[in-house]
Parts: structure tokens; sequence; C-alpha cells
């Protein structure tokens, strides 16, 4: 076989390698990213799901907190009316 010709083939043969090594590099790199964009949705949706209870938490402690105050001070006003009744 001709040198020159030899050498021709294992450039074009290295090209060819790098380039299918670097196309499979590439996926790769593709694949683990969309694994982590998968993982980072699950994450966030948890995170979410957890800000979404304590924020019904709160809100139903205000409620409960409210309703608690509501029903003293209207028991207070009708202590007092009965007071000022009684003079």
């Amino acid at each position: 076989m001709d040198a020159g010709l030899a050498t021709l083939m294992v450039f074009v043969g290295t090209l060819g390698g790098g380039a299918v090594t670097a196309f499979w590099n590439k996926k790769a790199e593709n694949y683990a990213t969309k694994q982590d964009i998968g993982d980072l949705t699950k994450i966030t949706k948890k995170i979410e799901a957890e800000i979404s209870s304590d924020v019904w938490d709160r809100q139903k402690q205000w409620e409960l907190k409210r309703d608690i105050l509501f029903e003293i001070t209207k028991k207070a006003g009708g202590v007092k009316r009965t007071f000022d009744n009684s003079s």
C-alpha cells in the first residue's frame, strides 16, 4: 500500500473516530442534562407542595385565632352589658 494512501486513511479514520466520539459524548451530556432537569422538576414540585402546606397551616391557625378572639370579644361584651344592667 502506498504510504500516502495509508497516511490519508489514518487521518480520515482519526477524524471519523473523533467525530463519533464527540457525537456520543454530546449525547451522554444531553442525557445527563435531561436527567438533571427531571430531578430538579421533582425537587421543585416537592418544595412547592411543602410551601403550600405551610401556607395552608398558617391560614388555618390565623382563622382559629380569629374565631377565638371573636368569641372572647363577644362574651366580654355580654359580660359588660350584664354589669351595666345590674346597676
